[in-house]
């Protein structure tokens, strides 16, 4: 009877310790199966740059209850308009959707947008930020998601956007949401890291800088492209701020700054040092430009 009491508690263990290892190889084989979203981001310099993510389906099992949000955001975080989408179809692995956020009126396509494609025209000046949530397989009462964040500042240097997860991501959110926070209602305005000069003030403004000035001048009747311009050279300056002061000068307003500085091709870019010329550039296709024809002298 002994005998038989051991060997059947041994089975019983060993019967035991085999079903909870098949457990935990099903729990691990479930997390490592699980939906998964993989993020590709690239980024189209220009003066008004336009921003393509990819989300691809990477797990073994299909992402389900997929939506993407997305708004206009300015430097402060603030979204200033927003709206959302379902993606209708579950996403199987190697399937992807592509969200495309791009300047309104300069950007045209060939095509209809695909179900797959989420096609974002952006006022003038704005940022953007988007967010993807999805059903969380582990924990079907709640969702995973990421947010990227393209505010101006970033933007208009033709970077990358802010990729936010977790608390940082609640933290945006919920400030994006808040209507008390809302610039229209009151809050802060965006630092601004670029200054405007006259043919009254801009000798004092280069003169209390002891690094590089640089200077971008362009006449008014640019319109539109000047302001773009204007954009990009805030953004320039918010970058290499504080070593770095970046004027703006609407030239046929200030004939005394377009006699000495503008030539033949507008806009005209000079940096200076001490108050001399030490580079000039003319024409801008990107602040990427602006930086390759300065370089030596940003530091």
């Amino acid at each position: 009877m002994n005998d038989f009491m051991f060997w059947f508690g041994l089975i019983a263990n060993i019967i035991t310790v085999i079903a909870g290892l098949i457990a935990i190889a099903g729990v691990a084989w479930a997390i490592a199966g699980r939906p998964k979203l993989a993020f590709s981001v690239s980024v189209m310099a220009s003066l008004t740059p336009s921003l393509n993510i990819v989300a691809t389906s990477s797990g073994s099992s299909a992402v389900r209850n997929a939506t993407i949000s997305y708004g206009a955001v300015d430097d402060n975080g603030f979204a200033m308009w927003g709206s959302g989408d379902p993606v209708s179809n579950p996403l199987n692995r190697g399937e992807s959707l592509l969200v495309q956020a791009f300047e309104a009126g300069t950007t045209h396509f060939g095509s209809p947008a695909r179900a797959d494609e989420f096609r974002v025209p952006l006022q003038r000046g704005d940022g953007f930020f988007v967010t993807v949530q999805w059903l969380s397989p582990l924990f079907p009462w709640r969702d995973e998601s990421v947010t990227y964040v393209w505010p101006p500042r970033l933007r208009f240097a033709s970077a990358e956007p802010e990729r936010l997860t977790g608390r940082k991501q609640l933290r945006f959110l919920e400030r994006t949401r808040d209507p008390k926070l809302n610039p229209h209602t009151g809050g802060p305005s965006p630092k601004r890291y670029s200054q405007k000069a006259t043919d009254a003030t801009f000798d004092e403004l280069i003169h209390a800088h002891q690094g590089v000035v640089v200077v971008g001048l362009a006449p008014s009747w640019q319109g539109e492209h000047w302001e773009d311009v204007q954009r990009m050279l805030e953004a320039f300056a918010a970058k290499h701020s504080p070593n770095v002061k970046v004027l703006t000068v609407t030239s046929d307003e200030n004939p005394r700054l377009n006699g000495q500085y503008v030539d033949d091709v507008v806009p005209h870019f000079v940096a200076l040092r001490g108050g001399q010329v030490v580079a000039t550039m003319d024409g801008a296709s990107s602040m990427a430009d602006l930086e390759s024809a300065l370089g030596q002298h940003l530091t």
